[in-house]
C-alpha cells in the first residue's frame, strides 16, 4: 500500500516533479548533443543513462557525456544514476577527411584535413602552356563529408570562353522589358551555358533569356557569366517610371519622397508652383491646394496641396506637399502656424496626417512644445526650418 506523504514531504516532491505520489521519483533529463534538436526523457531516480542512441551521428566522433555545457565535467555514464531533473551535453568531436588537390595525371598539387562540412581552401595552380585553369572537377571540397579528390581542369587557351554584351549602359520604364544580348567567344563555344543575374532584384529582375524587367526607379547591374570559365560582362540598366503615368523625379532632386508616400524638402524660398515641376521629369503636371483647387505657376504650395499627373483629363497619379513648420498649409510660415500648433497641443485642434508631419519641426518623430519653439524661433530668424 502507498501512503500519502505528509504535508512537509509534500513540498519536498512538489520541488522535484508531479510524479510525487507515486513510489519512484521520475525527473526530466534534457539531453543536448549540440548538432540537433535536444531531445527530453523522463527518468527514474536511480536510473542510468544510456547514452548508446546518442553515439553515432554522421560526420562526428562521440567523445564523452558532461554535465555542463562547456564539457569540462563528465558524467560516469558506468556508475553516475538521476537523482534530479537535468540537462546532460553529449559531446561530439568533428570527423576530419582528406581532401587532395590533384593534376589530371595523378600529380598531388595540395593534400589538406578539413573538418566535417567544412571547405577546404582551393590552392595555387600552376600554369600550363597554351591552357587555362578553369576551377576544380567537382565542388565538393567546399562542403566536406568523406574523403574526396579533386582534380584541375584546363581548357585549351583557343576554346577559353569569355563573353560579352550588346549594351554597357540601357535604361527601361518600370513594368517594361528590354532584351539584353549575350555573345560568346569563340563561336566554338557558343553552346556554353550561362548565368544571369540583377545586383538589385527591387529595381530589376532578369531572366535566363536576358530579358530584364524593370520593377522599381533606380539603377541596377545586371551580370552574365560563363559558368565554365567564370567570365563575366555586365550591363547598368536605369529604370525609369512612365512620366505619362507616374509622378517620376529628375535625377539629383532636391525634394524626396519619405517613408509615409508624402513629397518633402519644400521650403519657403522654393514653393511656387513652377519651383516645384522643375523637380519632375513628367510634362503633364498640375498642382493643387488642399481645397483642390487648381493653381498657376506662380501660386505657392504648402502642406495639403498635390502635384498631379494628369492622362486624358483625368489624375493618374499625385502625391501629397508637407512643407515643414506650414501646418495652415498656405505655403508661408507665420504664427498661424504657432497658434495651430498650440492648439493641437491642448487637444484644440485635431490635424490631419501631413500637418502632423509639418509640426514636427525638429524630426525627432514626435509634436510637442519643443516644435513650437522652433518655429517660433524660426520666425524671428534664428532658425531655419529643413
Amino acid at each position: 500500500t502507498i501512503e500519502k506523504p505528509s504535508v512537509s514531504e509534500t513540498r519536498e516532491y512538489e520541488t522535484a516533479d508531479v510524479y510525487s505520489y507515486i513510489r519512484h521519483k521520475k525527473y526530466f533529463v534534457y539531453v543536448s548533443t549540440g548538432v540537433g534538436v535536444p531531445s527530453a526523457l523522463i527518468m527514474e531516480e536511480g536510473d542510468k543513462f544510456d547514452v548508446t542512441p546518442y553515439k553515432e551521428i554522421t560526420g562526428y566522433t562521440f567523445d564523452g557525456v558532461y554535465t555542463d555545457d562547456t564539457y569540462e565535467t563528465e558524467w560516469d555514464v558506468d556508475n553516475d544514476t538521476i537523482t534530479e531533473s537535468m540537462t546532460l551535453y553529449i559531446h561530439h568531436i568533428p570527423n576530419k577527411y582528406t581532401v587532395t588537390f590533384a593534376y589530371a595525371d595523378g600529380t598531388e598539387i595540395d593534400t589538406q584535413k578539413v573538418e566535417y562540412m567544412s571547405a577546404a581552401t582551393s590552392p595555387e595552380v600552376e600554369e600550363v602552356e597554351g591552357y587555362r585553369f578553369i576551377g576544380w572537377s567537382s565542388d565538393e571540397y567546399l562542403c566536406v563529408e568523406k574523403d574526396v579528390t579533386v582534380t584541375a581542369k584546363f581548357v585549351d587557351e583557343d576554346e577559353y570562353a569569355t563573353v560579352s554584351l550588346d549594351a554597357d549602359n540601357e535604361v527601361v520604364y518600370k513594368g517594361k522589358t528590354i532584351t539584353l544580348t549575350a555573345t560568346i567567344s569563340p563561336a566554338s563555344q557558343s553552346t556554353q551555358e550561362l548565368m544571369w543575374s540583377s545586383d538589385d532584384e527591387l529595381v530589376a529582375t532578369v531572366d535566363t533569356e536576358g530579358i530584364v524587367t524593370g520593377i522599381s526607379a533606380g539603377t541596377a547591374t545586371i551580370t552574365v557569366k560563363v559558368v565554365e570559365t567564370g567570365e563575366v560582362a555586365s550591363c547598368k540598366v536605369e529604370v525609369k517610371v512612365n512620366a505619362d503615368d507616374t509622378l517620376s523625379l529628375v535625377k539629383n532632386a532636391g525634394l524626396s519622397v519619405d517613408d509615409n508616400g508624402y513629397l518633402r524638402g519644400i521650403t519657403v524660398d522654393n514653393n511656387t508652383v513652377a519651383d516645384v515641376m522643375k523637380e519632375f521629369e513628367n510634362n503633364n503636371l498640375i498642382c493643387k491646394n488642399a481645397d483642390g483647387e487648381e493653381l498657376s505657376d506662380s501660386d505657392v504650395l504648402g502642406t495639403g496641396s498635390k502635384v498631379c499627373v494628369i492622362k486624358n483629363g483625368k489624375v493618374v497619379d499625385e502625391i501629397i506637399i508637407v512643407m515643414t513648420g506650414d501646418l495652415s498649409g498656405d505655403g508661408v510660415i507665420n504664427n498661424r502656424d504657432v497658434v495651430l500648433l498650440s492648439r493641437a497641443l491642448i487637444d484644440k485642434e485635431v490635424p490631419g496626417d501631413a500637418q502632423i508631419l509639418a509640426a514636427d519641426s525638429n524630426g525627432d518623430g514626435s509634436v510637442n512644445n519643443r516644435d513650437a519653439v522652433l518655429i517660433s524661433r524660426t520666425l524671428v530668424g534664428k532658425e531655419i526650418l529643413k
